[in-house]
């Protein structure tokens, strides 16, 4: 994700744009934000991972969905 006009996006930003990608059936695009997010270093929070398994969970991607769950230890 490009930092334009000295904006750097936070953990509000990422999950604002995941769950917009989840209402708009976009569940592979939650996961590439996800994947920046963890890019950045920031901490998911329980609102991220809620997303995200309703991403994996519409795409019907169960491997995923265990993913998350991984990732939420």
């Amino acid at each position: 994700m490009k930092q334009e006009y000295g904006f750097r996006p936070n953990l509000q930003t990422f999950n604002v744009l995941i769950k917009t990608c989840v209402k708009g059936n976009e569940w592979h695009k939650a996961f590439e934000v996800y994947s920046q997010m963890q890019l950045q270093r920031i901490r998911p929070s329980m609102s991220t991972f809620n997303a995200l398994s309703m991403a994996a969970g519409e795409g019907g991607d169960w491997r995923r969905a265990i993913d998350v769950m991984v990732d939420m230890r």
